[in-house]
């Protein structure tokens, strides 16, 4: 499964220091960093798990394990609690985007949670969409 990301690194000068680009190889190779992959490349590249993390949190576009989601912040989904979904949500293990309008203002305020849609958001669904949250980890 690992067989490329780890000629990657085998052929890269002092992969430690260069563990950016080896976090970007892996994302390319295997979609979102897993703690699977994040370990891999720390007994690969003599680096933590934590020192990994960091620099995932730290770059926007490397996605660690956390789940994506999606929030429109057009002018409907704003003004129907946009901003309130994005706070409340960010407090979780999640990767947060901010959308501007795909044109589904009738079902305002809409999110994607990896991919899946949930328009409509009441507090209530996001209670409901927090707890589905919770049980992905």
């Amino acid at each position: 499964m690992y067989e490329k990301l780890k000629e990657y690194i085998d052929a890269t000068d002092d992969p430690r220091e260069n563990i950016l680009e080896v976090l970007i190889v892996a994302q390319n190779l295997h979609g979102k960093l897993s703690e699977e992959t994040i370990g891999y490349i720390g007994s690969l590249c003599d680096i933590t798990s934590e020192e990994i993390r960091e620099t995932i949190e730290f770059f926007p576009f490397l996605i660690g394990d956390s789940t994506e989601i999606e929030i429109c912040h057009g002018f409907s989904c704003s003004m129907r609690g946009a901003r309130h979904i994005s706070e409340v949500l960010s407090e979780m293990d999640t990767h947060i985007t901010e959308t501007p309008c795909r044109g589904l203002c009738s079902k305002a305020p809409n999110i994607w949670v990896d991919g899946k849609h949930y328009p409509t958001v009441t507090p209530e669904r996001l209670e409901e969409i927090k707890i589905l949250l919770n049980t992905k980890k």
